[in-house]
């Protein structure tokens, strides 16, 4: 039962610590990886079979139908939206 406590409070006092150090690295980098993502709205040009892949994988039925494919019970929205 003592092994248990100190278990137990060694995870209570390791959590916080860890996600302290979790929170100011990510702090400390987001910006800097912001400005290496492209930014919304900017065109991105893709290869013709990264962009044939891309279809084939989010949306199929992509060249079948015009903008709503409700077949598939995923909702209303396609790659165009």
């Amino acid at each position: 039962m003592k092994y248990l406590k100190k278990a137990f409070l060694g995870l209570v006092l390791f959590v916080p610590v860890y996600l302290l150090i979790v929170f100011l690295w990510a702090n400390s980098v987001v910006d800097e990886l912001l400005a290496q993502a492209p930014h919304r709205g900017q065109v991105i040009q893709l290869q013709s079979w990264h962009a044939n892949a891309l279809i084939r994988i989010e949306d199929p039925t992509f060249h079948e139908h015009r903008g709503w494919d409700m077949s598939n019970g995923q909702g209303v929205t396609t790659i165009t939206s």
